[in-house]
């Protein structure tokens, strides 16, 4: 008896000690319910990312990780699906981020549950416990289908879908464009898309008419219908026939160029009979006009479809058709909500014909359609029209409302030599045919021989006093002298313009030649300036919207002070004399009287001076000196000038060579002031 009861005992003893060995201590257990309340608040914040996306339709990314106060949770994604459907649904983990892979043209629905599993080691004395804590999204991968018109309308921005239908316009780099894209018209005929920049060039992958399917995430760009980010298959189905549908009479109806009925079937192929042909605008905007409503066809750098001889050609034929009648025919595009054509092939204007207009009618066409400098900014020899320019019937006679000493007409020709101060003139001209007469006068501005050139402040008051709202700019170029504030956009070549208190945003730049525009997406790529620099431009200014502007801005010179100017010098071979190859513009004040003999001067930029060696003219021949071609020099001590010349480093001496003088006193408001404002001081 006693030996069972020692057994039990022992037995007992045992068994107690086993069960204390697996007792949770309060520490561990209050540790691992603060782990799981921790891992449920990251759940919780995974799943408010994640509650809405129940019904995904193409493969999408997942977060790796979520951090909340400064605590990082890392997440394994895994899947629970039917076995069935196992190559439909599938997690990728080898990537930057996991990716849910899914087989998007599935014939019917796919049920499947995401398991986001979060894992959270504590420590507990000397033991390492790790707590996980699983959360679980239903989602349903739908059977495939086309997205309609319809369903693009109502999608937000960056919503991906796939959309259905047939080519109407290819975009091609390797054409003559800067981007990659295809116009896409629905195949309900609703609207369409405008597919823009593809990583492929579309023009060897698809045709006109080709049936596609277009998989990319929708964007709305002032007004346009785009498909981003997409990729382009072309269906085994047979291709459309492209054919323009005839618009003329919805175009003829419409009221404004935001009518529904205009701007509704984007992408589609359309043509507009019997329009008149009419002005060109800067930066490729070519217009015609039927009844009230006027638009254009657009020839862009970076969208364009035809060829650069398509080009040509077509920018010529809407040059010399102008005033006479054609179908024009393009895809419609839209921008800042309203109406335009985007020609896709070289058939754009077609069928130009001479309208049938009266004897006034003549008349009144040819002075609607003259054009008159508004300004004249150098010595000018300018041409003007003996008649008209379409009905050379129709005859012109030229005159000045007052006598000038700077201006007069001879033989159809105006001469203009740009006086002290800027005046205005007026030009005043009338046709005649028969018995018809018309007459019309035309004020210019003549700007003094002398630039004034502006300042930052001066564009940003001027650009507060023009309607934000009508975009409004001014009819005027004026000249601007400031430091480049920051590192143009390689793209466009956009920068703001500083002149030490405010700056403006010039908004794309041309050449001196007036053509070309800087800009890997224009025509030269290399921009010859950078932040820091000293520019003097050409431009008009605007308010748009609110943001003030220097709009079509012409580089007139990048420019050197003194002290940059000595730089470049000190750069160059002393023994050899040597002088740079390149011309500069170069500004300072003249900082002594310069000698009568030769035009012999310092300049300086308030701190450093240069020796100018002698000084031409403007027009480069003449030079200054009594012992030259022009004994009276233009200014003395004290004055800022603007030059125009080589650097030289003659045994050590630095000088400005070979110079000529393009202006003094080259900034209207505080030369020195300003100058000294964009040194810093």
């Amino acid at each position: 008896m006693k030996k069972i009861l020692a057994l039990i005992m022992f037995l007992a003893l045992s068994l107690s000690v086993f069960a204390a060995c697996n007792v949770t201590s309060p520490a561990e257990k209050t540790a691992k319910e603060n782990a799981q309340i921790e891992l449920e608040s990251a759940a919780e914040y995974l799943y408010q990312l994640y509650k809405d996306n129940t019904v995904t339709a193409v493969s999408y990314d997942l977060v790796k990780q979520v951090a909340i106060e400064g605590i990082v949770y890392p997440i394994t994604w895994t899947v629970e699906v039917a076995e069935e459907n196992a190559e439909k649904v599938s997690v990728d983990t080898t990537g930057e981020k996991p990716r849910v892979i899914l087989d998007t043209f599935t014939e019917s629905a796919v049920e499947y549950v995401l398991v986001a599993t979060f894992s959270l080691d504590i420590q507990v004395k000397d033991k390492t416990i790790t707590v996980t804590y699983e959360k679980k999204f239903p989602r349903t991968l739908p059977a495939f289908q086309y997205a309609s018109f319809d369903d693009y309308v109502a999608a937000a921005n960056g919503t991906n879908m796939f959309v259905k239908g047939y080519v109407t316009g290819i975009i091609s780099k390797s054409v003559n464009a800067t981007n990659n894209c295809i116009y896409v018209d629905d195949m309900s005929g609703n609207g369409g898309y405008y597919v823009y920049g593809l990583s492929e060039d579309p023009a060897g992958i698809v045709s006109i008419g080709d049936v596609v399917m277009v998989n990319g995430d929708k964007d709305l760009y002032n007004g346009t219908h785009e498909l981003k980010s997409a990729t382009v298959t072309v269906l085994e189905e047979p291709a459309v026939d492209v054919v323009a549908k005839d618009i003329t009479s919805i175009y003829a109806s419409a009221t404004a160029l935001d009518d529904a009925a205009l701007v509704g079937p984007q992408a589609q192929l359309v043509k507009i009979c019997g329009v008149t042909i009419t002005s060109q605008g800067d930066n490729g905007y070519y217009h015609f006009k039927l009844g009230e409503l006027e638009s254009y066809l657009r020839i862009s750098s970076s969208t364009n479809a035809l060829t650069k001889d398509e080009t040509d050609a077509f920018k010529a034929l809407h040059t010399n058709s102008y005033g006479m009648l054609a179908d024009v025919e393009g895809v419609i595009s839209v921008y800042s909500g309203k109406f335009y054509l985007a020609p896709v092939s070289a058939n754009a204007i077609s069928n130009i014909r001479m309208p049938e207009r009266s004897d006034a009618e003549k008349v009144a066409f040819e002075l609607e359609s003259l054009e008159v400098v508004e300004s004249l900014s150098e010595d000018t020899a300018l041409n003007l029209a003996a008649v008209g320019a379409l009905y050379p019937e129709v005859s012109f006679s030229w005159s000045l409302d007052a006598e000038y000493d700077f201006a007069s007409i001879t033989d159809g020709v105006l001469n203009v030599t740009l006086p002290e101060e800027a005046p205005t003139i007026t030009l005043i001209v009338t046709l005649t045919l028969g018995e018809i007469t018309a007459d019309a006068s035309y004020e210019i501005l003549v700007y003094a021989s002398r630039i004034d050139w502006r300042s930052a402040t001066f564009a940003v008051e001027l650009a507060s006093t023009l309607d934000a709202a009508s975009k409004e700019m001014t009819e005027n170029y004026y000249y601007f002298f400031g430091q480049v504030a920051d590192v143009p956009t390689a793209d466009y070549c956009n920068f703001n313009l500083s002149d030490g208190t405010n700056s403006i945003l010039v908004y794309g730049l041309y050449a001196q030649n007036g053509t070309d525009r800087f800009g890997t997406k224009r025509q030269i790529a290399e921009i010859p300036f950078t932040e820091g620099d000293y520019l003097f431009v050409k431009a008009k200014v605007q308010n748009y919207n609110g943001k003030y502007e220097l709009v079509n801005a012409q580089l007139v010179s990048v420019g050197l002070d003194a002290a940059k100017a000595i730089e470049l010098c000190g750069q160059l071979d002393a023994a050899s004399k040597e002088t740079s190859a390149e011309e500069y513009y170069i500004f300072g004040q003249v900082i002594d009287v310069p000698t009568a003999d030769y035009c012999n001067f310092n300049f300086s930029d308030g701190t450093n001076n240069i020796i100018v060696y002698g000084l031409y003219a403007k027009n480069e021949t003449d030079r200054y000196g009594t012992k030259r071609q022009i004994a009276e020099i233009p200014f003395t001590q004290g004055d800022w000038v603007l030059l125009k010349g080589k650097l030289q480093n003659y045994n050590g001496k630095l000088e400005v060579v070979s110079a000529s003088l393009q202006s003094v006193g080259y900034c209207a408001t505080s030369a020195a002031n300003m100058a000294s404002a964009l040194d810093g001081a």
